[in-house]
C-alpha cells in the first residue's frame, strides 16, 4: 500500500515537504516521528503522540487528515513558526532534539521557544566526576553553550572504569580542565569556565549568579552546599538538581525553591564517612543518574510552564535500585 500521508500531497488541503496546508496557506508541520501501518486490506493506522487511530481502506483524504488531527500528528503554528520549527529539523545539529521536543511540544511556538530558553540558558556543574561529567556532555549536546565546571580533583586511575570521558594519560590532570577540552573539540559553545576548587557556601552567590540551573553532584564534604543552594534558589530562581548515591540506592532531587514546610534541623544528624571509607560508584548507575538529571533539567529549561515541579515546593525527588528483582539476584 502506499503511503496514506504522500496521497495528500496534491490539493488546497495537503501536505507537501512536511507542511501542512488548509485552504492552501501554511497551517502547521507534520511532527517528524508519526508512523504509518497496515493490517491486511481493510484498516491502516496512523501512530502520534496522541495514540493510534485506524484509517478504514480505500482511505479517503478527509479520513487520512481526520486521522492525522486525532493522533496529534500535526504541529501547528503560523507560516513564520513552521518554517523557523523546520529548520530546527533540517539542522544536523539539532535535528534529533527537534524531533523529541517535536513529540512533546503543543505548537511550533512552544518548540521554538524551547530551543531559545535552551540555547540562552546557563548551568553550573558542581562536581564532574562520574555522574556530572556525563551531565554535563548531555546538556551541551541538547543545546546549552555556557557551562561552569567545578571541581577540585584531579584524574585518578580508579575512575577509568566509570567516568568515560578520561583515557589513561590524562591520569593526574584537572577533571574539569580534561571535561572543557572534550567540551570545546565536540560542541561550539559560548562560554565555558573551569574552576579547579572545592566549593563552600560562601563562594555560591557569586557562582550561581546568572545561573538557570545547579547541578549537584559533589561528594566532598558530605552534604556540601545543600542548605544554602536552597536559599539561593529561592533568591535567585535557579532550578537545583542533586544527585548521587546512598549505598545501593540511585539519588535525585530537584527544587527551585525551598520546601513550603521545613523542618527544624537544628537537632539534625550531622553526617560523617566512617575510617576507609569507599564511595560506591558503578558505571551503569551513573549513566542511569546522569540521564535522569539531565533529562530533568533540559525539560524544566526547555518547557517550564509545562514541568509541574520546577515552581513547586515540592520539588521533584527519585530513589530507585538500578536493576529489577533485586532479591532475585542476591539470593
Amino acid at each position: 500500500m502506499d503511503s496514506l500521508i504522500k496521497s495528500l500531497s496534491v490539493g488546497d488541503e495537503r501536505i507537501s515537504d512536511s507542511i501542512v496546508y488548509a485552504n492552501n496557506k501554511v497551517v502547521g508541520l507534520l511532527r517528524p516521528a508519526v508512523i504509518e501501518g497496515i493490517k491486511g486490506a481493510e484498516f491502516a493506522y496512523i501512530a502520534g503522540p496522541n495514540g493510534i487511530i485506524q484509517v478504514p481502506l480505500p482511505p479517503t483524504q478527509e479520513a487520512v487528515f481526520e486521522a492525522l488531527v486525532l493522533s496529534s500528528s500535526i504541529l501547528f503554528g503560523d507560516e513564520e513558526q513552521v518554517f523557523a520549527a523546520r529548520e530546527l529539523l533540517r539542522n544536523e545539529k539539532t535535528s534529533r532534539t527537534a524531533s523529541y521536543f517535536c513529540c512533546i511540544s503543543r505548537n511550533c511556538q512552544e518548540l521554538i521557544k524551547a530551543f531559545e530558553h535552551i540555547r540562552n540558558a546557563r548551568a553550573l556543574i558542581i562536581g564532574c566526576g562520574g555522574i556530572g561529567s556525563l551531565v554535563t556532555m548531555q546538556l551541551a549536546g541538547a543545546g546549552i553553550e555556557d557551562l561552569i565546571l567545578v571541581d577540585p580533583d584531579t584524574i585518578e586511575a580508579s575512575n577509568l572504569n566509570r567516568q568515560f570521558l578520561w583515557e589513561r594519560n590524562d591520569v593526574g590532570r584537572p577533571k574539569v580542565e580534561v571535561l572543557k577540552n572534550a567540551l570545546e573539540r565536540r560542541y561550539s559553545l559560548r562560554s565555558c569556565r573551569a574552576l579547579v576548587q572545592q566549593v563552600d557556601d560562601s563562594q555560591l552567590d557569586e557562582l550561581t549568579r546568572g545561573v538557570d540551573v545547579v547541578v549537584l553532584s559533589a561528594d566532598e564534604p558530605l552534604g556540601v552546599a545543600q542548605e544554602k543552594l536552597k536559599d539561593l534558589a529561592h533568591k535567585h530562581g535557579f532550578l537545583t538538581i542533586s544527585c548521587g548515591y546512598y549505598q545501593y540506592t540511585a539519588l535525585v532531587k530537584a527544587f527551585g525553591k525551598p520546601d513550603a514546610q521545613t523542618e527544624d534541623d537544628s537537632d539534625a544528624i550531622m553526617w560523617t564517612r566512617a575510617p576507609n571509607f569507599i564511595g560506591p560508584s558503578f558505571g551503569p548507575m551513573n549513566v542511569e543518574v546522569a540521564g535522569v538529571v539531565a533529562s530533568s533539567a533540559i525539560h524544566a529549561i526547555g518547557f517550564p510552564e509545562s514541568t509541574s515541579w520546577r515552581k513547586e515546593s515540592t520539588g521533584l525527588s527519585l530513589s530507585w535500585i538500578p536493576f529489577s528483582r533485586r532479591e532475585a539476584f542476591l539470593n
